[in-house]
């Protein structure tokens, strides 16, 4: 993986003691981009859903992406985008790029939308970064589907988030299988 020659401030040289502020990711986020015909090539740069990137609409909610994980399945999300329709959950914004789909976990930082709480714990499909604005319909005690238009017509498996606190088997220290 190779990053953006922008994406990061620049390291403290022997002139430059003290390295520039790095921007503090909760606002400015970052996002891992891939090349989708050669996805070998990759970079990670600014979140397009950060707090600083985008103001929420009416209907809409902002979750902080906690954790997730990595495995052979997000390989094959990158190497079968195209075909598989992986590539439309989480449009990058720029022609060839794709934004990579992982499971994970997220915490509801902003919200719009009736029954989507601020603090909230929820678990879903989201893209490799630090952010994602989605669109609440079917609130309900376990969770929401997100109703962004560009989702519409994907697999719904994928479209599910679900309210951690609804599942009865769910701790927080139990989050990424007790690996510490």
């Amino acid at each position: 993986m190779t990053a953006s020659p922008d994406s990061f401030a620049a390291p403290a040289s022997a002139s430059s003691p003290v390295a520039p502020p790095v921007p503090d990711p909760r606002t400015w986020g970052q996002r891992l981009f891939i090349q989708r015909r050669h996805i070998q090539e990759a970079f990670i740069g600014p979140d397009p859903d950060a707090p600083s990137a985008r103001p929420l609409q009416p209907g809409q909610a902002r979750l902080a992406i906690d954790s997730f994980s990595l495995t052979a399945n997000n390989v094959t999300y990158a190497a079968f985008g195209e075909a598989m329709q992986y590539w439309q959950f989480f449009p990058s914004g720029q022609e060839g790029l794709g934004c990579l789909p992982v499971w994970g976990f997220a915490t509801v930082c902003e919200s719009g939308v009736e029954g989507v709480q601020v603090g909230r714990r929820v678990w879903g499909y989201w893209p490799a970064g630090t952010h994602l604005v989605v669109q609440p319909v079917r609130v309900g005690p376990a969770g929401f589907v997100d109703g962004a238009a560009h989702r519409q017509g994907l697999a719904a498996v994928y479209n599910q988030i679900l309210f951690c606190d609804a599942d009865p088997g769910w701790t927080r220290d139990g989050e990424g299988l007790g690996c510490r």
